[in-house]
C-alpha cells in the first residue's frame, strides 16, 4: 500500500506538476522562433527566413545535451571517470520515455562504448563554439544592413530565440530526472511482485491493482507480451486517414526513387558523405568519419554520433526536435 502511494505521489509530481512546467519552454521557443522568423521575412526579403531563424537560434550558450557529450568525450579520452558522468547524466537512455528503456546508469559497459567510439572525433564542445561563431557573424552582416531601431529588435529576437530553445533541451533532461524516478518505483515493485522487469508490460490500472492485492494475475503478463510482438511487426503509414485504413498493418512497398527524397530542411548549408542507416545509437560501429547518419528520430543517445557526421537525414521531426536543435548547435 505504501509502496502503491508513493507511485500516485510521484506520478502526480513528475507529470503534472513538475512535466507541466517543463514543457513550457518549448511552446514559447516555438513563439520566439516563429518572431524571429517573421522578423526576418519583414526585413531581409531576399533570404530565407526559415534557414536563417534555425541557424541564428542555434548560436546560444550549450545546453546540457552537448555538455553531456563533451563529458562523455573526456570519459572516453581517459580525463574523466565514467562514474562521474553516470551521477550527472545516467539518467538518461536510448528510447527514454519508455519507462521500460534501461537507462545509461544501468548499462555502464554500454555508456564506456559510447565514450570510446566518441573519444575518436572532435570535441563537441568544439563544434559548437565554432557554429556559434559563424551565427555571430551572420548577426553582424544583418546588423549591417539594418537600421538602427531594426537592430535593437534583432538582437532582442535573436537573444530569446536562443534562450529559449536552449531552456526547451535543458527542460526534457531535468524532465527524465523525474522518469528515471518512477522506473526505480516501477523495478520495486516488479522485484516485490516476483515478475521482475515483466512489470512493464502491466497497463498502468494493472499495475496499481496489483500492487493493492500484492500479486500479478496469471496470464496478463504473457499476453501482453504476444501482443507487443505482434505488433511491432505492423508496419504504420505515417499519417493514418481513411485512405489508409485498408493497407494498415501491410508492408509498404518499396519504390525506387530517381533524383533523391523531397524533405524539409530543418538546418542550413549541404552535406554528403556515405549514408549510415540506424534503427537505434546501439546499433552503431565504427561508422568513420564525414557520414549522413539517416535513423527514424532521436534523442540525446544520438548524438554523440553527430560529432563525426557530416549530415543528418530523419525520419520524423520538426525544426524544433531534439535532432534539429542539437545538429544546428553542432553545425
Amino acid at each position: 500500500d505504501a509502496l502503491r502511494q508513493r507511485w500516485l505521489d510521484q506520478e502526480r509530481q513528475v507529470l503534472e506538476v513538475f512535466g507541466s512546467q517543463l514543457l513550457m519552454p518549448g511552446m514559447i521557443s516555438g513563439m520566439a522562433l516563429g518572431d524571429l522568423r517573421t522578423f526576418l521575412q519583414e526585413t531581409l526579403w531576399t533570404e530565407d527566413a526559415d534557414a536563417l531563424s534555425g541557424l541564428l537560434s542555434s548560436g546560444g550558450p550549450p545546453d546540457r545535451t552537448v555538455t553531456a557529450d563533451q563529458e562523455l568525450h573526456e570519459v572516453g579520452a581517459g580525463t574523466r571517470p565514467l562514474r562521474t558522468w553516470l551521477a550527472e547524466h545516467g539518467h538518461r537512455a536510448a528510447g527514454e520515455f519508455d519507462l521500460a528503456a534501461p537507462r545509461w546508469r544501468e548499462q555502464p559497459e554500454a555508456a564506456q562504448e559510447m565514450a570510446d567510439r566518441l573519444a575518436r572525433g572532435e570535441q563537441p564542445l568544439e563544434r559548437h563554439r565554432r557554429n556559434a561563431g559563424q551565427v555571430a557573424l551572420q548577426v553582424a552582416a544583418i546588423r549591417a544592413r539594418l537600421a538602427s531601431a531594426d537592430r535593437e529588435e534583432l538582437d532582442g529576437r535573436v537573444t530569446q530565440a536562443q534562450r529559449y530553445v536552449v531552456l526547451r533541451e535543458d527542460s526534457k533532461d531535468l524532465l527524465m530526472l523525474g522518469y528515471d524516478l518512477l522506473r526505480d518505483l516501477a523495478l520495486e515493485a516488479g522485484w516485490r511482485l516476483g515478475v521482475g522487469q515483466d512489470i512493464f508490460f502491466l497497463t498502468r490500472e494493472q499495475f496499481l491493482e496489483s500492487l493493492r492485492t500484492g500479486s500479478v494475475p496469471d496470464g496478463v503478463i504473457e499476453r501482453h507480451k504476444a501482443t507487443f510482438q505482434a505488433e511491432a511487426l505492423l508496419a504504420l503509414p505515417s499519417v493514418i486517414d481513411a485512405k489508409a485504413v485498408d493497407s494498415l498493418g501491410k508492408t509498404p512497398e518499396a519504390r525506387p526513387v530517381q533524383g533523391g527524397h523531397k524533405a524539409f530542411a530543418v538546418s542550413s548549408g549541404e552535406a554528403c558523405g556515405p549514408a549510415r542507416i540506424l534503427r537505434s545509437p546501439t546499433d552503431a560501429s565504427d561508422l568513420g568519419r564525414g557520414y549522413v547518419l539517416v535513423c527514424p528520430s532521436t534523442d540525446p543517445s544520438w548524438t554523440p554520433l553527430f560529432v563525426d557526421a557530416a549530415g543528418l537525414v530523419l525520419e520524423c521531426g520538426g525544426t524544433l526536435s531534439h535532432g534539429a536543435v542539437v545538429a544546428r548547435e553542432m553545425g
